[in-house]
């Protein structure tokens, strides 16, 4: 394996691409949710690192941590 490549699967790779899209603005990110079928929302009063953290350990509890992580 070369050093510093990142093993990805097919659906990681699809998600990577919509993202792109997401983040050059040629897609939203509404759309790209309904795309992968994958939504995870969560509302907080606030804006903080607390519930940024609460966020993540719901993703990574539900359909865990990708394989490029």
């Amino acid at each position: 394996m070369m050093e510093g490549s990142l093993l990805m699967s097919r659906k990681e790779r699809k998600r990577l691409a919509l993202l792109a899209q997401v983040k050059s603005g040629e897609l939203k990110l509404v759309t790209a949710g309904e795309v992968t079928n994958k939504v995870w929302a969560q509302c907080f009063e606030e804006e903080t690192t607390r519930a940024s953290y609460d966020v993540f350990e719901g993703w990574v509890r539900g359909p865990g941590l990708p394989q490029s992580l």
